[in-house]
């Protein structure tokens, strides 16, 4: 029997979530999911385990094995998302999502697209996700916790004037244009793709860049110095742990940097962004994007700089030779000095 045969799932649910909802309201699951709480937590303890998209786990089969369920069931039914944010950061959701949630399946549920490091604007609603902070009270299910901070905390949110900007019919159309490219290549696998979408993903990893990256300089945060010496592992971790705004703020400059967005749409996004008195914009084209992003010392943004310009040997689709000049003109002026 199928997953969908057996308890519906609606569109872009995550596995856990479906599985949770399972526990609760199917009359076959034999007893609510909290008795699995012993697999879980022996699950949780390992590295490796995702409980979102790891149908292979000990604690998926034990669960499924009580609704005589297949593994194959659900990795037809539950696909993987290209780049996802870890567990721990796994936050983000839709208010309007989960109150439509609530009137139609009765419980709120979490999606796939929500776990995804690219997608920080809802697709139906687009506005920008907002973000819950994680408890272990609500480690059963994020749909319920999120809606349950929301309702305890609307005021707080309804004040974040950061979230108002971003969930701007412009702002937001961009954000979702440009994820809707980035999946679109990753989901792709020939050579100029796979160039494009390495190109994007460090763009991205770049303007993310930890403590005085300038997504920080643009939201006015206080610098504070690099503490690892692994340039390239700070790159890689800096999107999975920053906020949907920082994400979202990422995929604007990503946009502007590779010219996926024309130079009428650019001055549209510096506009509202050089309006808001909670950003710092110090750039108004690709040029200076590139120069503004260059907070590297010499050695580290020349290694920076190669791996971008290998990129743009491969014939990556995104044009990047005007960020790329003002990246590495910085890095000549500081070595001239």
């Amino acid at each position: 029997m199928a997953p969908s045969e057996h308890f519906p799932s609606i569109p872009d649910e995550t596995f856990f979530s479906w599985l949770h909802r399972q526990s609760i309201f199917s009359e076959t699951f034999q007893y609510p999911l909290y008795m699995l709480l012993d697999d879980f937590e022996r699950c949780s303890r390992s590295e490796s385990f995702d409980r979102d998209f790891d149908f292979g786990s000990a604690f998926a089969k034990v669960a499924l094995s009580r609704l005589s369920l297949h593994v194959d069931d659900c990795t037809a039914l539950f696909w993987t998302s290209a780049w996802l944010l870890p567990q721990y950061n796994r936050q983000a959701f839709c208010w309007e999502c989960l109150r439509e949630h609530i009137r139609t399946v009765y419980y709120p549920c979490y999606l796939i697209s929500w776990c995804n490091v690219v997608r920080t604007h809802c697709s139906i609603h687009s506005s920008l996700l907002r973000e819950h902070p994680r408890s272990d009270q609500l480690s059963l299910n994020l749909g319920l916790g999120a809606f349950m901070d929301y309702c305890a905390n609307k005021g707080q949110y309804e004040r974040d004037e950061l979230h108002k900007i971003f969930s701007s019919k412009p702002i937001a159309g961009y954000c979702l244009r440009m994820a809707s490219q980035m999946e679109i290549e990753s989901h792709e696998h020939n050579a100029q793709n796979l160039s494009t979408r390495k190109t994007y993903k460090l763009l991205m990893q770049i303007m993310l860049f930890p403590s005085y990256g300038i997504i920080n300089t643009i939201l006015k945060r206080k610098r504070q110095v690099q503490r690892t010496s692994n340039i390239w592992q700070s790159l890689a971790y800096a999107p999975i742990c920053s906020s949907t705004t920082d994400r979202a703020l990422a995929l604007l400059l990503v946009g502007i940097a590779s010219r996926f967005f024309n130079n009428s749409e650019v001055f549209e996004i510096i506009n509202v962004l050089v309006g808001s008195q909670y950003l710092d914009v110090r750039f108004h084209d690709q040029k200076t994007l590139g120069s503004a992003c260059n907070v590297f010392d010499y050695e580290t943004a020349n290694e920076i700089s190669m791996a971008i310009y290998c990129l743009c040997l491969d014939k990556t689709g995104a044009n990047i030779e005007e960020f790329l000049a003002g990246f590495m003109g910085r890095s000549k002026r500081r070595q001239e000095k």
